[in-house]
């Protein structure tokens, strides 16, 4: 006669109350052997299908964590909105340990055992079920995703032309980041700027390269302008050769536009905030504001304009804090300083 020894575990609670009762409690982990011919066909199936067997012929089961399943309907199902096409059905399944919080008897016992649900016993079936409703929500998501794809698609396609039309036209001024000028293109609230089309450029991408392009453009021009009017004879020849001569424009310029100020090259000016000018710093802001070079303030300066530094960090002087007035964004780019 085969027999199931089934290992199963008793709560906390079931201990203390059969020590309680008894001044005695076993041990949280407890067997009981059952006959398998005092069962129905219908349960030993049920049973022996997630049971191993011993090497005296006999069956054993233990309900731990890897035995026991139980069906959990979840918010939603594991997979959902990231791997939704390799989703599978057992996505839906938790499993929980079975603990009594009363000893059982082995009709109970074998009654419990036999409603586990496993993959004989519908859990596939119960699980597809279950999904049902979460089929639907991905289908639902992914025909949005179709729809969404498809108005951006037409939006690109009506706003390209019309971008590129203001690019042709070097209209700088509307030829900008969509973001800082949400007019320079008329666009519906809901259309992502950085959309774009396999194998395309986005509107915002092409914005951003034309705006710069043009920008660039522009000032190559203003600079040639400002050098054949009032160039020095070096600068001319020089630009003329078709050499850059940036740094010799920039100081040309800022010592006729900006007298007694200097180009802070480097970056290396440092400053905060003045808290009280002095009168002859306020002139100097003001005639300096008169200039409509960039914005200008009093500072504290705290390290003077083109400073060398050494590998550290460091500057190679030591250098005195003092008043000073400062042009901000000279020809989009430069500081200028002007120590008082």
């Amino acid at each position: 006669m085969s027999t199931i020894s089934i290992t199963f575990q008793v709560s906390e609670e079931c201990r203390k109350n059969e020590a309680a009762k008894t001044g005695e409690s076993g041990p949280a982990e407890r067997t009981l052997v059952v006959n398998l011919s005092d069962l129905s066909q219908a349960r030993r199936k049920a049973i022996l299908s997630i049971a191993d067997v011993k090497p005296d012929g006999d069956f054993a089961l233990r309900l731990d964590w890897d035995r026991t399943k139980t069906l959990i309907l979840r918010d939603e199902p594991h997979g959902y909105g990231h791997d939704v096409d390799n989703a599978r059905p057992n996505s839906w399944l938790d499993r929980q340990e079975l603990i009594f919080d009363e000893t059982p008897t082995a009709e109970v016992l074998v009654a419990r055992v036999s409603e586990i649900p496993h993959a004989n016993h519908g859990v596939q079936e119960a699980a597809e079920k279950l999904a049902e409703p979460y089929q639907a929500k991905v289908a639902a998501t992914q025909a949005a995703a179709v729809e969404n794809e498809q108005r951006h698609q037409a939006e690109y396609e009506r706003m390209r032309p019309l971008l590129e039309q203001l690019i042709a036209a070097e209209d700088l001024d509307r030829v900008s980041n969509a973001s800082c000028v949400p007019g320079s293109v008329e666009r519906p609230g809901w259309y992502n700027w950085s959309y774009h089309p396999r194998a395309e450029n986005s509107l915002s991408y092409m914005q951003d390269e034309a705006y710069n392009a043009l920008r660039r453009k522009r000032g190559e021009a203003e600079k040639t302008a400002w050098i054949t009017e009032h160039g020095s004879d070096h600068l001319k020849r020089a630009h003329t050769a078709g050499y850059d001569c940036q740094r010799l424009y920039v100081i040309e310029r800022a010592a006729l536009e900006a007298p007694g100020f200097t180009v802070d090259f480097n970056d290396s000016a440092e400053w905060k905030s003045r808290s009280c000018p002095s009168t002859e710093a306020l002139d100097e802001a003001e005639a300096a504001k008169e200039l409509d070079l960039g914005e200008s303030s009093v500072v504290w300066l705290t390290e003077q304009p083109n400073a060398k530094r050494i590998e550290t960090g460091e500057y190679f002087e030591i250098f005195g804090a003092t008043e000073a007035v400062v042009i901000e964004d000279f020809l989009g780019k430069y500081d200028l300083v002007k120590i008082i």
